[in-house]
């Protein structure tokens, strides 16, 4: 079986692909996160994925877009649309 499976950050990719990758799941990585905040947090993320790709040889896709801006006009000051917002834009 194969899963795409989106990344947010590398510690909390650990166990899901070392699980799945037990039981015999392919799996491709998919870093998409245009919403992260703020700009140092989103390349740290994005720093330790890769490093983690290399350690793990791990088959990862990236949309390195930096969207935050984006994000937030469509948020505003965060409220209840935020979830929704991320969401939408991921998917």
């Amino acid at each position: 079986m194969n899963l795409l499976m989106h990344i947010c950050c590398a510690n909390c990719s650990l166990y899901p692909i070392k699980t799945l990758s037990e039981k015999g799941i392919s799996i491709t990585g998919l870093w998409f996160n245009p919403n992260i905040h703020p700009y140092t947090e989103y390349s740290l993320r994005l720093d330790a994925v890769k490093q983690l790709q290399k350690l793990w040889k791990l088959n990862i896709e990236y949309i390195d877009y930096y969207g935050v801006r984006e994000f937030i006009e469509r948020t505003g000051n965060g409220g209840e649309n935020r979830c929704r917002v991320c969401y939408e834009m991921r998917l």
